[in-house]
């Protein structure tokens, strides 16, 4: 980002006068305008993301390519190998679209309880926060409860026996981290 792109501080005020918003508004659009980022320029224009969650975007890391076997969804989040099995293939995979959905669900809560804050809001201000709050937080971790975690150690996804009598994992041939957190000592693995 070249200094020519940054508004000085005048041009800054002046566009935030004329706009009626303020200089660091102007500024912050300025570094998203200017920024090669095209999702994020688009976020913003349509509305889907505000401008300052945009630069907060800017400021972070762009993520890694996946380097391990657990990142690139051919292991569970220990490390372990996935059986040659479709359906538990497929659950795994879909890990990646339901923290996703988790984030949302976090921003989300942020933005009502932000919106709650507000004083005079004739809409917003009925909220209660802390329920609100409290609700969130049931989605996070009611999500959370459902995402597949690690091959069953019982059944071992199926490879040891039918994972359809199997009453740890229900025939799914994974369990949910919070199932895992079960499992006696002796049956949780590690890949070495």
């Amino acid at each position: 980002m070249g200094t020519q792109n940054v508004p000085t501080e005048r041009a800054a005020t002046k566009a935030a006068h004329d706009a009626g918003v303020s200089p660091t508004l102007v500024k912050q659009a300025q570094q998203v305008a200017h920024s090669d980022r095209e999702d994020l320029k688009a976020d913003v224009t349509t509305g889907k993301k505000s401008v300052g969650a945009a630069v907060k975007e800017l400021k972070q890391p762009k993520p890694k390519p996946p380097t391990t076997p657990a990142e690139s969804g051919a292991a569970d989040a220990l490390g372990n190998a996935l059986p040659n099995k479709q359906t538990i293939r497929a659950a795994f995979a879909r890990v990646g679209e339901v923290k996703a959905i988790q984030q949302e669900v976090s921003k989300l809560k942020g933005k009502l309880i932000e919106a709650a804050a507000r004083p005079k809001d004739p809409i917003f201000a009925k909220l209660d926060v802390a329920a609100v709050e409290a609700d969130m937080k049931h989605v996070y971790q009611l999500l959370k409860a459902i995402t597949p975690y690690v091959v069953c150690p019982y059944c071992l996804g199926g490879e040891r026996g039918s994972a359809a009598n199997c009453m740890a994992c229900e025939a799914d041939g994974w369990l949910s981290e919070y199932s895992y957190r079960k499992v006696p000592k002796e049956l949780q693995y590690r890949v070495k």
